[in-house]
């Protein structure tokens, strides 16, 4: 697809592969609980794949043939379903009205594509080499549901949580974290495309970004890791970089429960 300008529509295709990948994995999960509830009734054969899929119910587990075909999550099966919910809503908004003006990314099944179609988009626009673009960051006090307008460069994205740290919405950075509090929410973060001449503004430590809080995982058949994400470089306030890689700071897509 192109937009008006003749500029391919790299989120477009990229929503079109996300919506094929959350129907395939609805197909499975709707088949398979068929196939179980036909099994209870004793219309069908009790597979052992049905039967493990029972057993892993019984414990609030997800089953692991829905795990072969769905995304990367480690929450107990009733949490799972309502995050799974949620993401096909996110995806029906989009095709329905229009790409959002901050993306759920934690939503997506391959976000790595997603910031690849980024950088496709802002390189094509300026007519400028891909592998000359990077991504600077930056946190934006206005909520993500409150958001008016795109920006002129780059995307606005929202729905992560911190581990290891606070943040400070006065002073958009990071702070210690309050006690009792394991996990803090981030502002809305605009992701801006700059080219790779331009510096990295100081005083930033750069926060790796994983799917989910296991901080590992296996490469895929693209080269990428399933769970690493990216680094986003916000700032660190009154402490040092180092301060916060001792604290062993992360960002997370999802949680546990």
């Amino acid at each position: 697809p192109f937009n008006a300008e003749g500029i391919m529509a790299s989120l477009g295709t990229f929503l079109q592969q996300e919506i094929d990948c959350f129907n395939r994995l609805l197909r499975v999960t709707h088949r398979s609980l068929s196939d179980l509830i036909r099994a209870i009734r004793g219309e069908a054969v009790m597979s052992a794949t049905i039967e493990a899929m029972f057993s892993s119910f019984i414990f609030n587990q997800v089953p692991k043939n829905w795990k072969k075909d769905g995304y990367l999550c480690l929450k107990p099966l009733a949490s799972y379903n309502n995050d799974l919910v949620t993401r096909v809503e996110a995806m029906q908004s989009w095709v329905v009205n229009g790409p959002p003006k901050s993306f759920w990314v934690p939503g997506f099944f391959f976000a790595q594509g997603f910031f690849t179609c980024v950088f496709q988009t802002h390189s094509r626009r300026e007519k400028i080499p891909i592998d000359t673009v990077k991504f600077h960051f930056h946190a934006v006090s206005t909520a993500h549901d409150q958001i008016t307008e795109k920006p002129e460069s780059g995307i606005y994205m929202h729905g992560f949580q911190l581990e290891g740290a606070g943040w400070s919405d006065e002073r958009m950075c990071f702070q210690e974290s309050k006690p009792g509090v394991l996990y803090t929410p981030l502002p809305v973060i605009h992701v801006e495309p700059v080219l790779m001449s331009l510096p990295t503004p100081a005083g930033l430590y750069q926060c790796p970004l994983y799917k989910a809080s296991t901080r590992a995982g296996e490469l895929s058949t693209t080269g990428l890791s399933t769970n690493f994400l990216l680094q986003m470089g916000l700032s660190a306030g009154d402490h040092s970089s180092d301060h916060w890689i001792r604290r062993g700071v992360a960002a997370l897509c999802m949680l546990d429960d």
